[in-house]
């Protein structure tokens, strides 16, 4: 593209000439020399994307003075302009005839031979982009990956083959006669060792395989239900019984676990509330985290050796999740004075997470935020006094839950509201009586400042 010859050397030798050292428990390791160019995120590669647009630009601008590609004019009187340039965003301007857009296939083929970027897709996209199947065959047909563990097998497929096809997929939608193919090649290398009679579904685990393996074959085995033996005589294929369509997906798959089993998703009206609660985003977190018992009471800090597990207040009870939020003597108290019903208070469930589904059934919504409200306020409370030795009364806790509530409801309430703009009445001119006359003054009132 014009560049000179010294100057290109020299570039390529600040291409070339990268090192790396890499600090591993205190101690440098020795000089590492890449092989592949630029790291990304190097800041040379910004500046070579300017170096390499700029010779485009320049193309242009000498194809416009030479009255090959002319473009348009920005204004009646202005300059004549063929190409705007911004960001990574190119676009040229040519008029409408055969030999200007000629000329520009000429400039963008000339481009993308010195930058290796295909500019033009045609209809023939598999052609295109067939470099990179030969790339990764080359890769994983080598008869040396034989001799790879299958945790070397494993990194192979992720550092090589999934990272060969990572650039022209950033920019472009590879057809799915390539992806395809690529999944066929990697495929062959777990095909060949687990399952290379049968297929996925009859494939075996054996006691050396790789953690990519164990996982993989560990949600086949969970999937294994959905799948159907297909009716053509001619197919070997199984059917995907979990979508009208027979065929998997990730979403299919996930519901069809939610059906058959509990262990991936426990249905439950206290979540469902949860979701579409009118409150504020850190109570629902705090919710999700008590209703897995997961706070950290008296009871879990001293399994883990912690601290002591009675409770701050009452010193005489072992502090549970239950017990902070509904049977200490603070705590009932604070539920009182909320005026919540005798369900919430008077409750004999044996566990948080029961006392809360109890509670999101009992309670109208509002409510059951309100509650929430306040068992976030009680924890925030408990907190102040083991951390800071600061105790705040039952009735301040309560009181200000009371007005959090009812700010982020009004708060709500006027994000829903449309926004319109304020209508400002103007006089109506009449005309005046018939034998009349109309006058009009403007007084102007001045006063001392």
């Amino acid at each position: 593209m014009g560049f000179y010859s010294d100057w290109v050397d020299l570039l390529m030798d600040c291409v070339t000439s990268v090192t790396f050292r890499i600090r591993i428990n205190g101690r440098l390791t020795p000089t590492i020399v890449p092989q592949r160019g630029l790291r990304q995120g190097d800041p040379l590669s910004p500046f070579l994307f300017v170096i390499r647009m700029q010779g485009l630009s320049a193309t242009l601008r000498a194809e416009q003075v030479a009255g090959r590609i002319m473009g348009i004019y920005a204004s009646q009187k202005g300059p004549r302009v063929n190409h705007l340039l911004y960001a990574d965003d190119n676009i040229v301007f040519i008029s409408n005839s055969e030999r200007e857009a000629t000329r520009l296939n000429e400039v963008l083929r000339l481009f993308a031979d010195s930058s290796g970027v295909p500019l033009r897709v045609g209809k023939n996209k598999i052609k295109i982009f067939g470099f990179i199947n030969d790339k990764v065959d080359d890769r994983v047909s080598g008869w040396t990956k034989r001799l790879l563990s299958f945790g070397g097998r494993e990194i192979f497929l992720k550092s090589v083959a999934q990272a060969l096809p990572q650039y022209s997929m950033s920019c472009y939608l590879l057809p799915r006669t390539i992806t395809d193919r690529i999944t066929s090649s990697m495929r062959r290398v777990f095909h060949a060792k687990y399952f290379r009679s049968g297929s996925l579904l009859d494939a075996s685990l054996p006691d050396h395989s790789s953690y990519a393996w164990k996982g993989l074959h560990t949600s086949v085995q969970d999937l294994r239900g959905g799948f159907l033996p297909s009716s053509s005589s001619r197919s070997s294929n199984h059917l995907w019984g979990g979508h009208d369509t027979g065929t998997y997906s990730v979403r299919s798959g996930y519901f069809y676990l939610c059906r058959s089993s509990s262990l991936y998703c426990r249905p439950s009206p206290l979540w469902k509330a949860l979701k579409s609660l009118p409150t504020l985003p850190k109570v629902r977190i705090f919710v999700w985290r008590l209703g897995h018992d997961c706070l950290p009471t008296g009871s879990q800090v001293a399994a883990a050796g912690l601290g002591p597990r009675v409770c701050p207040f009452c010193s005489t009870t072992v502090e549970t999740s239950l017990h902070a939020f509904r049977d200490c003597p603070n705590a009932t108290e604070a539920l009182h004075l909320g005026s919540f019903p005798t369900s919430v208070t008077d409750s004999r469930t044996t566990s948080i997470f029961d006392w809360l589904v109890e509670a999101a059934r009992s309670l109208s919504r509002e409510d059951f935020a309100k509650l929430l409200l306040v068992l976030w306020n009680l924890w925030n409370r408990r907190n102040l006094w083991v951390h800071d030795s600061r105790l705040q009364s039952v009735w301040a806790t309560v009181t200000s839950t009371t007005l959090l509530h009812g700010n982020f409801l009004a708060a709500n309430d006027n994000a829903k509201k449309p926004r319109s703009m304020p209508i400002i009445s103007s006089p109506i001119w009449l005309p005046p009586y018939r034998g009349t006359m109309m006058h009009k003054a403007e007084i102007l009132r001045v006063g001392r400042s």
